[in-house]
């Protein structure tokens, strides 16, 4: 178990965020601070319930939108030294030495490949290494596999140490002798003779085993809410690219399959905030925020062909009252409804607040809005990619999805829809109005409708 201590001098408000492995949960203390008075001394007060402020994103799953799936464990070999990750590509069935990208999507990319079975690396002499050289992979006799003790370092001999890991180091060496030269923790050594070492610094090394659990990305095909199940695919998936010396190639098949809605081996889709577009950039002065965020000219930078996303972002900034309210972080994270099933949990105004603060102080740099677009097409995924659409579509899309996360009605009521019959317009037009008012309720409605 982790013990993580927090405090806050003057605020009132500590928001905790957490998130584990499956299996983990949080439990919360509150050791100190003022609360009610008993006996004329201050008790610590109340803490909300872990979970109490997190929103339900199952309950907000749609057709087509991505998820992420939890895998088996998968071993790997990583040296810190050259920050390079020695793991195994299922699809092509091969062992790939890798950058941390690339290892994280588990892709075929890297610097080195090798058929093998997924227990460990093979060793040379043996099955051939792929090393990518003079624009073409090649199999090269100066380039070496091995295997050796995870707690053992040859390096070590010789050098001044205690008896204790003197003992340690020996009695590691003795097992790996016994068991034939091969350990469950053994690391993987990657050398390369001398007249190759210059050209082999990127690979060079020593591995040591790791495990992990495996998110991976995949897309809803149907939730089915009275059983709690959700089914789910994984897409079909090529990479190609060419390097002089880094390369990729290869794809896995798509599957199927249904889970429990409720199941911990499923989360959200991890949204990547940085860079300009996430808000990380803006200033935390409110007044000024609001001051510059109807005053600002700023552009936005295409995303493929994404000009009718941003023709429709600009005419969003020229409304004053939307600008001065989504400049500040604070004020629609108060008015955020993450529990409706119809908005986003609030991650599109979120995304959105945090575009519109880094307009107001873009100092006239142009703005990415990647995070929204991302947020807003894994919620419509026909806006997922890159390709032209319609901007009066993204524009009913974005702003309906908006004023479902800021709905002020926490609970919606069933309303009849009404008959004209022989009533007046007028009649008719503000009864409507009247019924609608009662499950929609929000800033949106305040500006978009009526």
């Amino acid at each position: 178990s982790t013990v993580l201590e927090v405090s806050a001098d003057d605020a009132e408000v500590l928001v905790v965020g957490f998130r584990a492995e499956p299996g983990h949960t949080l439990t919360t203390q509150r050791n100190a601070g003022a609360g009610a008075e008993a006996n004329g001394k201050a008790v610590a007060g109340d803490l909300a319930k872990p979970y109490s402020k997190v929103g339900d994103w199952r309950t907000q799953l749609r057709q087509d939108m991505r998820i992420e799936v939890l895998g088996t464990k998968r071993r790997f070999y990583h040296d810190p030294a050259n920050s390079k990750y020695l793991h195994y590509h299922e699809g092509d069935k091969e062992w790939w030495l890798s950058d941390k990208g690339h290892f994280d999507s588990a892709k075929a990319f890297g610097y080195l490949y090798c058929a093998g079975t997924p227990e460990r690396p093979p060793p040379t002499p043996g099955p051939k290494w792929r090393i990518h050289r003079y624009g073409r992979w090649i199999t090269s006799p100066d380039l070496h596999i091995s295997f050796a003790p995870n707690t053992f370092d040859e390096g070590s001999e010789g050098k001044d140490e205690d008896e204790s890991d003197s003992d340690r180091g020996n009695a590691a060496k003795d097992l790996y002798i016994a068991n034939g030269g091969l350990l469950e923790d053994d690391m993987v050594v990657i050398s390369a003779e001398p007249n190759f070492e210059d050209e082999a610094q990127d690979v060079v090394g020593k591995y040591r085993p790791m495990e992990q659990f495996r998110w991976r990305k995949e897309r809803v095909v149907k939730v089915d809410y009275k059983r709690r199940l959700v089914t789910i695919t994984d897409a079909p998936t090529s990479v190609y690219h060419a390097s002089v010396s880094y390369m990729t190639r290869g794809y896995w098949e798509p599957g199927r399959k249904t889970i429990s809605l409720d199941s911990d081996t499923i989360r959200k889709l991890t949204i990547r905030k940085s860079g300009r577009g996430s808000g990380d950039n803006a200033s935390d002065d409110v007044e000024l925020g609001k001051a510059l965020a109807t005053t600002t000219v700023c552009g936005l930078r295409n995303l493929g062909n994404t000009c009718f996303m941003n023709s429709v972002l600009q005419c969003l900034f020229a409304v004053p009252q939307l600008a001065e309210l989504f400049v500040s972080k604070d004020e629609i994270g108060a008015m955020l409804n993450p529990g409706n099933p119809l908005g986003t949990g609030g991650e599109l105004a979120k995304a959105f607040s945090g575009l519109i603060q880094n307009v107001a102080f873009s100092r006239g740099k142009t703005q990415v809005p990647n995070v929204f677009k991302q947020v807003l097409g894994n919620f419509s995924p026909r806006f997922a990619g890159f390709e032209q659409q319609d901007a009066m579509e993204l524009f009913n899309t974005a702003v309906d999805l908006l004023h479902e996360d800021l709905n002020r009605i926490l609970k919606k009521p069933y309303v009849e829809s009404v008959e004209s019959g022989s009533d007046p317009d007028d009649v008719v037009a503000k009864e409507s109005w009247r019924r609608h008012k009662l499950r929609n309720d929000s800033v949106i409605v305040d500006l978009f409708q009526g």
